[in-house]
């Protein structure tokens, strides 16, 4: 901090203390912000390529059903294209059971 300014000095005070630094100043900060906001989005971005936050949380709960080995869950989305051919194949075939 400046010596003799406080946190609630106006901009005038501030510009008025700073002089011919206050420029070069202001250019720092505004450089930091502008690479940090163009940082903050990039995460954001990635988000949104995959569809979103909430498209992001169903694929997690999706996963998160396989813990405790019940990953028939992650099966299902698989499977269901090919459920009426499954079908078909139970009633041509003959099974046996292994037990």
């Amino acid at each position: 901090m400046v010596a003799g300014l406080t946190p609630d000095e106006t901009p005038d005070a501030v510009a008025a203390q700073l002089g011919d630094a206050l420029a070069p100043a202001l250019h720092t900060l505004i450089m930091a912000v502008r690479r940090q906001a163009g940082a903050l989005g990039v995460p954001a971005a990635a988000v949104a390529g995959f569809g979103g936050f909430e498209r992001q949380y169903e694929q997690i709960e999706k996963v998160a059903g396989h813990y405790g080995n019940y990953w028939e869950v992650l099966l299902y989305g698989h499977l269901l294209n090919d459920r009426s051919t499954m079908y078909d194949l139970t009633s041509r075939l003959e099974l046996t059971a292994t037990s």
